[in-house]
């Protein structure tokens, strides 16, 4: 792009195709300028896209993007065993048993996944697989209300270790 197209006398070089050179330059040239306005454009509807969500937003400090639902669960499985681990008013740590997975809970996150990292679920199996028999902390949004949960993924008497089936939203 930025040899001369002519000899030191100002005439065009012999060796090269001076016309299709700047043929190709030009081209490259309006691609690069198509380039930048796109970029414009994109850059400007994300900032007019995001422009309600500030720093400080609630959804975004806790993370709190739903990334699956929950679409089926199996009877007397990890899922429907799991624990909630609730504050009590003097600080320590109740267990309330009766919580458990329910149909079209939301996952915001699943240990160390969320909807920043699944990589289209794929990376749910790798964790339970290596986390089995050790609870993985599951953050759920149900009924708009945030609950955290922890599930140990077990062998049990159906298939997999946890029970039940997500589905991305």
């Amino acid at each position: 792009m930025e040899t001369s197209l002519l000899t030191f006398d100002g005439f065009p070089r012999s060796d090269i195709d001076v016309a299709q050179i700047r043929f190709i330059r030009a081209r490259i040239v309006r691609l690069r300028n198509d380039y930048r306005q796109v970029m414009d454009r994109i850059e400007a509807e994300l900032r007019d896209r995001y422009a309600s969500v500030g720093a400080d937003d609630e959804s975004m400090a806790n993370n709190s993007v739903v990334f699956a639902r929950v679409t089926l669960i199996e009877p007397d499985s990890p899922a429907s065993l799991a624990v909630s681990e609730i504050l009590t008013s003097k600080h320590k740590c109740q267990t309330n048993t009766n919580k458990g997975f329910q149909l079209n809970d939301g996952i915001i996150q699943f240990g160390s996944i969320d909807a920043t990292n699944h990589n289209g679920l794929q990376s749910l199996p790798v964790l339970v697989g290596n986390k089995k028999n050790q609870p993985i902390a599951v953050k759920i949004s149900r009924n708009d209300e945030t609950l955290d949960l922890s599930l140990t993924p077990q062998e049990w008497s159906g298939r997999g270790l946890i029970g039940f089936k997500l589905d991305l939203v």
